[in-house]
């Protein structure tokens, strides 16, 4: 069953990404995006992360200068989802 309160975030959620996009508000939000070329992600990765969004869309990610051991936990998230993807 869904509650009130999540339906009422989810919903919060979109109408700030959609007011940002109409608006062209370039506000940064967290949304899923495909990752590859940033973070030392050469394969296509959808990951969650902070973007500035505007009339297009999103028009840039927010990086940042993270130690290796982020850019290594990234890279292994990737190969994790390489190798499970096919037996799904």
């Amino acid at each position: 069953m869904i509650e009130g309160t999540e339906v009422w975030s989810v919903g919060m959620a979109c109408s700030e990404l959609v007011e940002c996009v109409l608006r062209n508000k370039r506000e940064i939000h967290p949304v899923t995006v495909n990752v590859k070329g940033h973070y030392g992600v050469e394969t296509d990765l959808f990951l969650a992360v902070p973007a500035i969004i505007g009339e297009h869309g999103v028009s840039h990610l927010i990086t940042a200068n993270f130690d290796g051991d982020f850019s290594k936990l990234v890279e292994n998230i990737a190969m994790l989802v390489r190798e499970k993807l096919p037996s799904i």
